[in-house]
């Protein structure tokens, strides 16, 4: 029999984990051990490191779309009403999930830039001691070769030159490793894929079957719920979580306005019902 403790601890592991590394550089193994369990434990609760990824994202929204979804099971109110319950719940799980999304990403940055300095420190005083040894073999030379000291003086003073203008270039020129953003920006898309994937197919059949009820009560005319739902939600989900394809929010506002006038025009509600759907 699966433990509900050992399960929630493997999903505790890996989102510890995440606030310091990219999904994609967490191995099983690592989640295993942070869980304080073995290895082969992982498989007998998850298929694959993907699934474990799937039940956190799942875990960490389940109660707020429930309510929501619980709300919108209210059959004696309008169908518009409990649209606009089941959507609020689309619009807060995004916010929910965006403010821990800027929680870590400020955490990640502020980690980077302390190890840059730290390197920048380190490189910038190995240079130095560098520089000072050249400077102390330089006088000593000077030292032997008194009928060259004006010459050793002028290479020398050149030679430390070029050497503190190199290292104040090199100082310079620390840069993040773009390899790195890139991988970060491919960590982030995969997330919010996982997310918007779970909100969606959680509130598809409780949208559909709202609309189905318009129908059934004559306010609204369409063929097909089920599709209606998947469409709706999908440029909702996708406009309010605003990575995959970033916008103003003029932009967004815009989209959103043409949403609600197709869908009024197309399923014949009267123009206005659905201005809930244009709030940001």
């Amino acid at each position: 029999m699966k433990s509900s403790k050992k399960y929630d601890m493997i999903l505790d592991a890996l989102q510890e984990l995440m606030e310091d590394k990219d999904i994609r550089s967490i191995s099983v193994s690592e989640i295993a051990k942070k869980a304080g369990i073995g290895k082969g434990s992982i498989y007998y609760y998850f298929p694959s490191k993907d699934a474990i990824l799937d039940a956190l994202v799942e875990r960490s929204y389940h109660a707020s779309l429930e309510t929501a979804k619980n709300l919108a099971e209210r059959t004696e109110l309008s169908p518009f009403i409990r649209m606009a319950l089941l959507l609020e719940a689309c619009r807060s799980s995004s916010t929910e999930f965006l403010k821990r999304e800027m929680m870590i990403e400020s955490q990640n940055k502020n980690e980077a830039k302390q190890e840059a300095a730290r390197s920048s420190s380190t490189e910038f005083l190995k240079r130095e001691m560098i520089i000072e040894s050249q400077n102390k073999d330089e006088v000593k030379q000077k030292a032997a070769s008194s009928g060259k000291e004006s010459t050793d003086g002028e290479n020398a003073d050149k030679k430390t030159a070029d050497t503190k203008s190199a290292d104040k270039k090199s100082v310079q020129k620390h840069p993040f490793p773009e390899t790195g953003n890139t991988e970060q920006n491919r960590e982030q898309a995969h997330v919010h894929r996982k997310f918007l994937t779970y909100v969606i197919s959680e509130l598809k059949p409780v949208l559909a079957e709202i609309i189905q009820q318009g129908i059934d009560q004559n306010l609204l005319h369409f063929d097909d719920p089920a599709a209606l739902s998947e469409l709706v939600l999908i440029v909702l989900a996708v406009k309010l979580d605003n990575y995959l394809i970033p916008s103003a929010p003029q932009e967004t506002e815009r989209t959103l306005c043409a949403l609600t006038t197709l869908l009024e025009r197309g399923t014949g509600i009267p123009a206005g019902t659905l201005d809930f759907l244009t709030v940001l």
